[in-house]
């Protein structure tokens, strides 16, 4: 629906300030957020009460725009109202929000109307950049390939 923007798997503290992130993996599907290791130490050590997978909501154009553009690794800001919706857009549907931190599984997510949201560092630019260069040499060198004359061997 047209409030909301994205969602995006969050996790702040004492796993982002002493790096304990870094030995879990992470994914995502519809409206869910995943982590997982086969590290008992690593696991131990990662705060689940610092992970929130959140419904970003907002009916404002710039903060929309940041919100999609946000990716892996970036660090980010938001405010916002912890927030409820529902509507009968073809169906009936309703979200909640999650007001504790220690719950987990269906309906602990944060529903977040969403008020200011910025980037405050881009995380893995360096990769970022690295593929986007990789591309583009990519089709290039496709383009060449095919651009190049044919020469028959004798």
């Amino acid at each position: 629906d047209r409030l909301n923007v994205t969602d995006l798997c969050v996790i702040w503290g004492a796993n982002a300030r002493r790096g304990r992130y870094q030995d879990l993996d992470y994914s995502s599907g519809e409206f869910v957020c995943y982590v997982e290791t086969s590290s008992s130490e690593a696991w131990a050590a990662f705060d689940m009460t610092s992970l929130s997978n959140n419904h970003m909501l907002t009916d404002d154009v710039a903060i929309a725009r940041v919100l999609r553009t946000v990716r892996v690794g970036d660090q980010i800001h938001f405010r916002g109202y912890l927030a409820e919706y529902s509507h009968h857009h073809g169906f009936a549907f309703h979200r909640g929000t999650s007001i504790v931190r220690t719950d987990s599984g269906n309906g602990a997510c944060e529903t977040v109307f969403t008020t200011d949201a910025e980037i405050i560092r881009h995380g893995n630019r360096g990769w970022r950049i690295a593929f986007w260069v990789s591309a583009v040499a990519f089709v290039a060198g496709v383009i060449a390939w095919f651009a190049l004359p044919f020469r028959a061997e004798d």
